[in-house]
């Protein structure tokens, strides 16, 4: 497994660096697409509104001279649409979306991946705890602060990947299989420190009979 390969039937192998919070809003759910149409809903309330803006307008130049006239019209302009927009703000919920990047194989949506505990050991692929699965609901192409679905990611890719929050805080490794995995996040990368010695002598008389 260690030999990885882009084989769609490789055993699937990727690494989570780390976990990013996306408003709702601003899934791919949530977005309309620039030259949407709108939905029946939006169409009829958009039409009832462009209703009641001609009718005030009517009524006002109809009652236009009239001081008791406008008065009353300015009463009826207090329409509900204005109470409305004046609620309270809604708290944007968030969707905890993992940056990834696929080593093997190929990812699909509705796979399902072992979630490798920090202490995982390939010696002990079935040690208590063992490491959960999670089945992936949805797969995104990153592209800056916008998502794109995917069905599908081959091997090689960074991408989006949801459905893994509760399972993984920063980092974490996914995988197919627990027999010959491997846990990338506890491969360190770092190098060696280096070493450094500073010999002096006794007696600073003494420093060229050291150095020769």
């Amino acid at each position: 497994m260690i030999d990885f390969n882009t084989c769609p039937d490789a055993p699937v192998v990727a690494y989570v660096s780390k976990m990013v919070a996306i408003p709702e809003s601003e899934m791919p759910q949530n977005t309309k697409r620039a030259g949407a149409t709108l939905a029946a809903d939006e169409a009829r309330e958009l039409a009832r509104k462009k209703r009641d803006e001609i009718a005030k307008m009517q009524a006002e130049a109809n009652e236009q001279g009239d001081d008791f006239g406008r008065v009353t019209s300015a009463l009826a302009s207090a329409s509900l649409d204005d109470q409305e927009e004046k609620t309270e703000e809604k708290v944007d919920k968030e969707h905890l979306i993992g940056f990834a990047r696929l080593y093997s194989g190929t990812l699909n949506v509705g796979d399902s991946l072992y979630v490798l505990a920090p202490k995982f050991s390939p010696a002990n692929p079935h040690a208590s705890p063992e490491p959960m699965k999670v089945t992936i609901p949805n797969l995104y192409l990153l592209l800056g602060r916008s998502l794109e679905p995917l069905k599908s990611v081959p091997a090689g890719v960074v991408f989006g990947i949801e459905g893994l929050a509760g399972h993984i805080l920063k980092t974490g490794t996914l995988c197919s299989q627990l027999e010959g995995s491997i846990n990338l996040a506890g491969v360190s990368m770092s190098s060696p420190p280096i070493v450094r010695v500073a010999l002096e002598p006794a007696n600073p008389a003494d420093l060229n009979k050291m150095i020769n």
